[in-house]
């Protein structure tokens, strides 16, 4: 069981907070699911992990992730995005965007206009994209929404900033692997296919995380079952 990527953005907040005291934190209201959902079914895998396990190191990862899902409202935003709109943050002006049911309820990103950069959050991450709860179709669909934007510079929730080029490189790649994983082929083959379109994004370290954690998003993710891909989606 590895630790799960998508903590490094949950459990922000809480640091953030212990840095900047003064700081305002805004994002969508898809944290409240989340504890309910993917953040409760995980925090009940991290226990059972650590009830089996002998590694004290890992065993204090999983609890410092326990840790984490814990910190309860300090998880929070104090500012709820709920709709796409312009506003006026530290004297700078900001285009939000809201997309929901995307990678999670709802996903915030961020243009701007003066410097061309574009925060894009969770909808861009990598080793490989994060589907735990993800609609994927609608996912792909936000990134070509991206892709209209006239960046420059994209930063990703997780991995490098990037230039337009390379987030066409990931765009093709994630809608190769989405293709891949809807057809009848192995998983083996959609694994290696998302590692070969990638593979200029990503290190040798990389690469072989990003194979474990698609041996598992394939089959639990892009591959669920039409009733839990419809919940996702927001059509029940």
């Amino acid at each position: 069981m590895h630790s799960h990527p998508h903590l490094d953005h949950i459990g922000g907040n809480p640091r953030i907070r212990a840095a900047f005291p003064q700081v305002r934190i805004y994002a969508s209201a898809a944290i409240g699911e989340a504890m309910q959902g993917f953040l409760a079914d995980y925090h009940h895998q991290l226990e059972g992990a650590i009830a089996e396990s002998k590694d004290d190191k890992q065993i204090q990862a999983w609890r410092d992730e326990i840790a984490i899902i814990d910190s309860g409202k300090g998880l929070y935003p104090d500012v709820i995005i709920d709709k796409s709109q312009t506003r006026q943050i530290a004297g700078r002006s900001f285009a939000i965007h809201l997309q929901a049911h995307a990678v999670t309820a709802g996903d915030v990103w961020l243009f701007d206009p003066k410097t061309r950069v574009v925060a894009a959050g969770d909808l861009v991450t990598l080793p490989v994209p994060f589907l735990d709860t993800a609609c994927p179709p609608r996912w792909q669909s936000a990134l070509d929404d991206l892709a209209h934007q006239p960046f420059k510079t994209l930063v990703p929730g997780h991995g490098a900033p990037m230039s337009r080029a390379q987030f066409d490189t990931y765009r093709h790649a994630y809608a190769n692997l989405v293709a891949c994983a809807a057809s009848d082929k192995p998983k083996s083959i959609c694994i290696d296919g998302w590692a070969a379109d990638a593979k200029p994004l990503l290190s040798a370290d990389e690469s072989k995380f990003a194979k474990s954690l698609l041996d598992y998003y394939v089959d639990n993710s892009l591959r669920a079952s039409s009733e839990k891909t419809k919940k996702l989606c927001g059509e029940s």
